[in-house]
């Protein structure tokens, strides 16, 4: 009764889609811990509820609406020159791809939903880096 072959590609394949989530969600959790707390939306240690099969997709749209909001504040309280709504176009349509993609023959909408989601990260990252603090500034 051990691992049979396909048993271990199974294993592999779910650690593939684990270990870039965790690291989506550290993106995702930085973003909103570099905001500071009168202008945050959501907690950051809520972004961790994403690791919740099923209900992820639902909040998954709390969490783009609720960071790109804000991050649209902090960078006005800093005088920040950004998009009014930083990252929440291209969440959005993660989101919704990635829902269309479920219904029979639109499966394509999955990798399309994917890519959205490379774009969204590499967004989300780029924020957050410009949220970082000075070096002479002490971290919130």
């Amino acid at each position: 009764m051990g691992f049979e072959a396909t048993d271990w590609l199974s294993f592999i394949m779910r650690g593939l889609w684990v270990l870039p989530l965790i690291f989506y969600l550290i993106t995702l959790h930085k973003a909103l811990d570099r905001c500071s707390p009168a202008n945050r939306m959501l907690s950051p240690y809520l972004v961790w509820l994403m690791v919740i099969p099923l209900f992820n997709v639902l909040w998954h749209f709390v969490v783009v609406l609720n960071l790109s909001t804000s991050l649209h504040r902090e960078f006005e309280q800093r005088g920040m020159n950004e998009s009014p709504a930083p990252g929440r176009n291209v969440g959005l349509a993660m989101g919704i791809l990635f829902i269309a993609g479920l219904i029979p023959y639109l499966y394509f909408l999955l990798i399309i939903s994917i890519l959205c989601w490379i774009v969204y990260w590499h967004q989300i990252s780029g924020y957050a880096a410009k949220l970082q603090p000075a070096e002479n500034e002490s971290p919130a």
